[in-house]
Parts: C-alpha cells; sequence; structure tokens
C-alpha cells in the first residue's frame, strides 16, 4: 500500500513539473522554420510571438519593445514601419545571387562576413517587380530633389513641394510654355477633445454639477501658387482665423503678349488704381478686370463688387469727428424688448409731454431667463415660459379667461392661477406640470391644449442673468439685453413694479420658487419664442425703434442728428415731406415730426420714436 502510494506521487509530481514546464516554456527566437507564403516567397512561422499574447498590464513609463528583426529582406521592404525606428546599419551590405537552378535569386545581407540576416529567395518575377519599384522611387525621388535644389537658390521664391508637370507642347503658343507649375505653403492645425466642468456646490442640484461638450477648434494657412506657362497664374490665400473677408484672395490671372489687343484679363479680387490723386481707385473688390489695347488706345473695363469701403475721420479740437449713417431697418435685432402688451401700449403715451415721462409706472424687479449656450452652472433653473401670462387680452382665447385688470400681472388672466391650482394638487393628474420633461405633454392636453413654440416654451437648465448683463428702464417698461441673444435662443421674465400706487408682478421671482425643489420648472412670461413669427404678439415685444452708431465715447457736445427720407424718384434725402395727405406731416421737418427736436441733456439717449413697425 505504501509502495502504490509512493508511486503515484511519483508520477503526480512529474506530470505536475510537465505542465507548469510547457506553461513557463519560452520558443527560442532563433530557432526558425521556414514555409513559402502565396508569393513564392519564405516566411517566418513564428511571425506570431507568444510573447505578444501576455496580459497587458498598465503601466506609468513606456513599455514598448521593438521586436527583433529576422523578417525577411522583401518584407522588410514592403513593411510600412515607423520612422522613430531606426534603420539598419549602414555597414549592411546586401547581396543578389542567381540560384543554380535559374529559378529563384538568393538575397542575402551581410554584416562584413557574418549573415545580418537569414536569405531570402525571390522568384525571378518576384525580383523584377521589386527592382522596377524601386527603380520608379529613386527617380521620382531624384527629381523632386533637383528641383528643390534648384529653387531653393532662389531666395525669393519658395521650395517646391510638386515636381512641374508637362502638357501637350501644343498649348505652348497659348500659354506660352507646357508646363503646370505648382508651390504650396501653409499649415493645418486641428484641436478636437471633450470638455467637462464640475462644480462641488451643495446649493446646485447634482445633476446640474457637471456640464460637458466636444470643442472642435481649426486653423488652416494656406498659400497656392500655380502657373500654367509663363501667361497663366492662379494665387490662393485662405486663412480660416483672418479677421477680415478681403484677406482671403483667390485670383486667376492672364497676360498676353504686347501686341494682341487683349493684354489682361483677371478674375476674383481685384482692384481698380487711378494714377490722379483727385479720384481714388477702389480697392478690395471682387469681379472681372481686363485690359484692352488698340493701338495708342488703352481701356480698361470692370465688372465687381466692392467689398470694403473707406470712411473719413475728422480730428479737431483733439476730439475724433466722425458721419453716421444708419438706416431706418437697421435696428438692433434681438436686444431690446417690451415687458408686456401693457407697456408697449403705453409707450407713445408716456411720451407725449417731452422731455418729461408721464407713464406712471416704476419697475423696482426684473429677472431675466435665457436658453444657457456657454455651460455655465451658476443660477440655473428649469423654466416654462408662457406667452399669454399676465396679458389682459391672451392670444389662447380658447382656455384662459381674460380679466378687467388693465396693467400686466398674473391676475390679468386665469393663466397663473390654473397653473398653481394644478401645480399644488398632489393628487391631480397635472401635478407633474413643474416637471420639464412632463410639462409640455399636460399642457398640450385638455384644458390648456397650448401649442409648443407659440404659446409656451419649455427651457431647461435656463440661465438667470445677473444685473450687470441687462438693464431696464423703470419708468417705460423695457429691457435692454448688453448682447444680443441668438436667433433660437427663448427669452423669458418675471418682474415686480408698482402703477399708480398699486404693486404688481408676474411670473415667479426668487422668494417664490426659491421654496421649490430645485428639479421644479419655475413659471415666467415668455418674451422671445426660439422660433420667431410675425403673425403672434410676441412679434411687437421686440422693440425696432434702437439703433447703435458702433462707436463709444460719444460727447454730447456738437452732436448733430439728422433725419431724412430717400426718394426713390430723385435719389436724394430730404429732411421734410411735401404733398402728403396726413397733415401734421405735409411740409414740416422729419425731426421735429418724430419730436426729436424736443429732447435735451435731462432725456436718455434712446428715447427714441414709435417702436410700431
Amino acid at each position: 500500500m505504501r509502495q502504490n502510494n509512493k508511486s503515484f506521487l511519483i508520477f503526480t509530481g512529474t506530470l505536475f513539473s510537465l505542465v507548469t514546464w510547457f506553461a513557463i516554456a519560452k520558443p527560442n527566437p532563433h530557432f526558425r522554420s521556414v514555409h513559402s507564403n502565396s508569393d513564392g516567397c519564405f516566411a517566418d512561422s513564428t511571425e506570431e510571438d507568444t510573447l505578444d499574447k501576455r496580459k497587458y498590464k498598465p503601466s506609468r513609463k513606456p513599455t514598448y519593445k521593438e521586436k527583433a528583426q529576422y523578417e525577411d529582406y522583401l518584407r522588410n521592404k514592403e513593411r510600412k514601419r515607423s520612422p522613430l525606428i531606426l534603420d539598419k546599419p549602414k555597414g549592411v551590405k546586401t547581396e543578389v545571387e542567381l540560384d543554380p537552378s535559374g529559378k529563384y535569386y538568393n538575397v542575402n545581407e551581410k554584416l562584413g562576413d557574418v549573415d545580418f540576416k537569414p536569405g531570402t529567395m525571390m522568384t525571378f518575377d518576384q525580383y523584377k517587380r521589386f527592382r522596377n519599384q524601386q527603380a520608379a522611387k529613386n527617380y521620382y525621388r531624384q527629381k523632386s530633389k533637383a528641383s528643390d535644389d534648384k529653387a531653393a537658390a532662389k531666395k525669393d521664391k519658395p521650395r517646391a513641394l510638386i515636381p512641374r508637370i508637362y502638357i501637350n507642347p501644343n498649348l505652348d503658343r497659348i500659354f506660352g510654355g507646357n508646363y503646370i507649375d505648382v508651390k504650396l505653403n501653409g499649415s493645418v492645425l486641428l484641436d478636437f477633445g471633450y470638455r467637462i466642468q464640475v462644480t462641488n456646490n451643495p446649493a446646485i442640484a447634482v445633476n446640474q454639477r457637471s456640464i460637458g461638450g466636444f470643442y472642435f477648434d481649426q486653423q488652416i494657412a494656406m498659400n497656392a501658387q500655380a502657373k500654367i506657362g509663363e501667361r497663366l497664374k492662379i494665387t490662393i490665400n485662405q486663412d480660416t482665423k483672418s479677421q477680415f473677408d478681403f484677406d482671403n484672395n483667390v485670383k486667376i490671372e492672364y497676360t498676353a503678349l504686347e501686341t494682341d489687343i487683349i493684354q489682361k484679363v483677371e478674375a476674383g479680387n481685384v482692384s481698380m488704381p487711378l494714377s490722379t490723386s483727385l479720384i481714388q481707385g477702389a480697392q478690395n473688390l471682387f469681379g472681372v478686370k481686363t485690359t484692352l489695347k488698340f493701338g495708342r488706345l488703352q481701356v480698361t473695363a470692370i465688372a465687381a463688387q466692392q467689398r470694403g469701403r473707406g470712411q473719413e475721420t475728422k480730428l479737431q479740437g483733439g476730439a475724433q469727428g466722425r458721419d453716421f449713417s444708419v438706416r431706418v431697418d437697421n435696428y438692433e435685432d434681438n436686444r431690446h424688448y417690451f415687458l408686456g402688451q401693457f407697456f408697449r401700449n403705453n409707450y407713445e403715451k408716456s411720451l407725449e409731454f417731452l422731455p418729461q415721462i408721464t407713464s406712471g409706472v416704476n419697475v423696482t424687479r426684473v429677472e431675466v431667463w435665457i436658453t444657457n449656450r456657454n455651460n455655465t452652472t451658476d443660477n440655473l433653473r428649469n423654466a416654462v415660459a408662457f406667452m399669454d401670462l399676465g396679458e389682459k387680452n391672451p392670444y389662447n382665447k380658447l382656455s384662459i379667461i381674460p380679466s378687467t385688470d388693465a396693467p400686466t400681472s398674473n391676475n390679468s388672466n386665469t393663466l397663473f392661477a390654473d397653473l398653481r391650482d394644478l401645480a399644488g394638487d398632489s393628487t391631480n393628474s397635472f401635478s407633474g406640470i413643474r416637471r420639464a420633461d412632463n410639462s409640455a405633454i399636460v399642457l398640450e392636453g385638455a384644458p390648456f391644449i397650448f401649442k409648443n413654440g407659440d404659446d409656451f416654451e419649455v427651457m431647461r437648465n435656463s440661465r438667470r442673468l445677473r444685473d450687470t448683463e441687462f438693464k431696464f428702464h423703470p419708468q417705460l417698461g423695457y429691457i435692454s439685453l448688453n448682447t444680443a441673444v441668438g436667433r433660437d435662443d427663448v427669452v423669458g421674465v418675471a418682474f415686480e413694479y408698482s402703477y399708480l400706487g398699486k404693486v404688481y408682478r408676474v411670473g415667479e421671482l426668487t422668494e417664490e420658487y426659491s421654496k421649490l425643489d430645485s428639479k421644479q420648472a419655475i413659471f415666467i412670461k415668455m418674451l422671445r419664442p426660439s422660433t420667431i413669427r410675425t403673425d403672434i404678439p410676441m412679434w411687437d415685444l421686440q422693440m425696432k425703434n434702437i439703433y447703435s452708431l458702433q462707436a463709444s465715447n460719444i460727447s454730447r457736445e456738437n452732436f448733430q442728428l439728422r433725419i431724412a427720407y430717400r426718394d426713390d424718384r430723385t435719389q436724394l434725402n430730404t429732411p421734410v415731406l411735401k404733398n402728403t395727405p396726413v397733415s401734421i406731416i405735409d411740409g414740416k421737418p422729419l425731426i421735429q415730426v418724430l419730436k426729436l427736436d424736443r429732447l435735451n441733456m435731462s432725456c436718455l439717449l434712446y428715447t427714441s420714436p414709435s417702436p410700431r413697425d
């Protein structure tokens, strides 16, 4: 029994040793077996090393190790390798001998008398194809180097990256040469990544503390010059970061002989310089220009669009003087909004006795909410903006009952009361109206039957503007944003004001929604929807009577304002309208008709004429 146990232990130990040896054994890299591949060449059967299948272990240090180059000569030449891997030593010599059988070539690489790598056998067709490829590469490399050396000898010309291309010699008469010469110069810079911003602020909701987004930035600066012969020249200058459009030039220029009628033809960015100082020539033009010659008569014709203009600046007494001309339709867009239809309807009445403003209104508080486009994490909140909130004459008359309250307030109609009742009743199926992901479903159904984009907008993670990002007129009831909002941004407000001694409020201000959960949406009044429509009342809330001179530090002294009407028949600007059917306009200066002559130093600079279309 003891003898059997001893034999069993010996057998088990031997088996375990064999299994362990097979598991940790490493193949000898110098032991190679050769087989024939599909091309007839002999390749290494140990090309896939078992060491490459080891499990990857992360490390802070580089772990890349270059494999020993035991491949044959042909496979080394055909394989695309990294430029960071050094080439073989210069002392290695390649010997090619014909096999005694006459069917193969033996290729050996030796370092002195020692074989650097195992030999390679190649068929006649393989060796012929390989030598043709090497000869073609050497030929193009020599031609490119010769062209580069010739261009480098001339300091005023860049080094040629593309050699000359010769075309049909019959075109020599047209282009003054039978070659195409292209010179390229430039750079391409591409930045792509993902940026995430995390704010560990307990006052901010957890789902709003982390905001991320992709960023993509590219910069391409390219200069290309191409010539077809000596007569046709193409020049392209493009830079994606250029500040002005005329910095990007594209020009095609054809120059003929001295005896030809058509002397020169230019297309693209052209100019019209003049030799006289009385009339200045035009610059920064884009079009077609041609120069013709009929004996001693020379004609220059141009058809182009002007891409720049000149302005004159006057300096008097150390101050800069400048003339501004603004068209009536170039008002500041997407920046100035009335707080409600009540303020718009009383705007002209409030300015009737200028320079005094007799509105009876005093706006004390305004909170402005816009769509969050800059990935900020401060002052974020879900909001639902309503067009008819606080309006005496609501646009949606099917479900909103107007009241007799004339000023704009939450009590002007039943909308705000219905929203508060439904949101406050936890047993009601409409209690999810304050959930941003459920608000649209509730409002589009009964009893509201609202249309998303017209009657309301759901603003997820909307941003509340700081007091320094906008200003409001306390007497006329409108806001002015420091920067214009985007074309698809939503603007909503909540405000408080007094009128004839009584306080009114529209929307929910801070003290009201601070008691709610941070994920619950607040109710505000919408001033601008994501899609602009001219057939809904919100189009009237955008002010169209405030203009910018695109200048700063304008002094009130010596400031002159002139309003003129351009007559389509005479093409002249006239400050007075005559022969008009309206008696209050006929024969009176336009600045007097618009009551701008009644302004004085105590009035605001942007108190302006009627906001109506």
